[in-house]
């Protein structure tokens, strides 16, 4: 059996199978993507905008965050490596199971990736636990976490937050799918 990372090879296989590695919707585009994109194909002429200037501005305002705070990208995996790039770190601590971005961007540039059990008992004492055994400069967490949908409790995740500041570590807060979550 093969293992793959985000984004398997499907077409590997004679018989196409179902790919969990990605977040496509098995019943398809919606109509109303689908005539956008059309429409956009036949009416842009020009690269997108590099900075989403539109796209920026309508999350600044539905979210109420300044929009030099906002930074847009090609979907996760994009705005990881960017801010891996940004951070250059040495060492990171990621979740296992998890999101295989987070390992595979702090490696391609040579960090030395260490996991924590994203399932087992207290999330929260074990993420502390390594991170004092492994001393990272980066922690990256995911609520919901993927692939197993676990929520690490808001209360938890501040108390990381003041873990991480006392140490000058860097953490890094995905909720790419908390709006799934009631």
């Amino acid at each position: 059996m093969r293992t793959y990372d985000h984004g398997g090879d499907i077409f590997a296989e004679e018989k196409r199978p179902i790919d969990f590695s990605v977040n496509i919707n098995p019943l398809g585009m919606p109509k109303a993507a689908a005539e956008a994109a059309e429409r956009a194909v036949r009416e842009e002429l020009t690269y997108p905008d590099p900075f989403a200037r539109k796209l920026t501005a309508a999350l600044s305002e539905r979210y109420g965050v300044p929009a030099e705070h906002i930074v847009c990208g090609n979907g996760a995996s994009d705005l990881m490596m960017r801010l891996c790039c940004w951070l250059e770190p040495a060492k990171a601590l990621v979740p296992a199971p998890g999101f295989s971005e987070y390992r595979r961007c702090c490696e391609i540039l040579g960090a030395e990736v260490s996991e924590y059990p994203a399932l087992e008992g207290n999330v929260l004492d074990g993420i502390i636990s390594k991170a004092l055994e492994c001393s990272p400069d980066v922690i990256f967490i995911c609520r919901p976490n993927n692939p197993d949908g676990g929520l690490m409790r808001l209360p938890d995740v501040e108390k990381l937050a003041r873990f991480c500041e006392k140490r000058g570590i860097v953490l890094v807060c995905d909720e790419c799918f908390l709006e799934f979550v009631r």
